[in-house]
């Protein structure tokens, strides 16, 4: 008893096509996903609108992608005074107006005291933000390369 299957040939070569593209695809969709995400992030980072700033724009200028061959990374290497600080802009940080000898929960939630010293500078999230706008990039072409790669719809 022998078995003919019709249409293999044609299935071995679609599926070698598609070994082929997926690598250079791929290439394409992580550089495409990360140039959206940085282009992103430069345009929410804050510069001080002190005309008197010295290093004014520097964080926004210092924003870099580095290709890791499967991966990327956006980082910033920025410093002031030997210390990064694109974490603090990021996520918040507190003064030295803040700092007192006795810690009190109402000087903690407060962002700015009786004094009107600041106490916390809440955070900006620009890289937080553009991270949910990349992914919502990646789904879309990565579900678009997808189905032109396998012929689908």
């Amino acid at each position: 008893m022998s078995f003919e299957f019709e249409g293999m040939d044609e299935l071995i070569k679609r599926l070698e096509n598609i070994e082929k593209k997926i690598p250079e695809e791929f290439d394409k969709l992580k550089m495409t996903v990360a140039t959206e995400i940085l282009e992103d992030v430069v345009e929410n980072t804050p510069v001080n609108k002190n005309p008197k700033a010295k290093t004014a724009g520097n964080l926004r200028r210092g924003w870099k992608i580095r290709d890791l061959g499967d991966s990327v990374e956006i980082y910033n290497d920025v410093q002031s005074k030997g210390e990064y600080y694109a974490w603090d802009v990021e996520y918040g940080h507190r003064t030295r107006a803040g700092m007192g000898l006795k810690p009190s929960k109402r000087r903690r939630k407060s962002v700015v005291g009786d004094d009107g010293k600041i106490l916390f500078v809440p955070g900006k999230f620009m890289l937080r933000n553009a991270m949910k706008v990349g992914k919502e990039t990646l789904e879309k072409e990565g579900k678009r390369i997808l189905d032109e790669i396998t012929g689908g719809k």
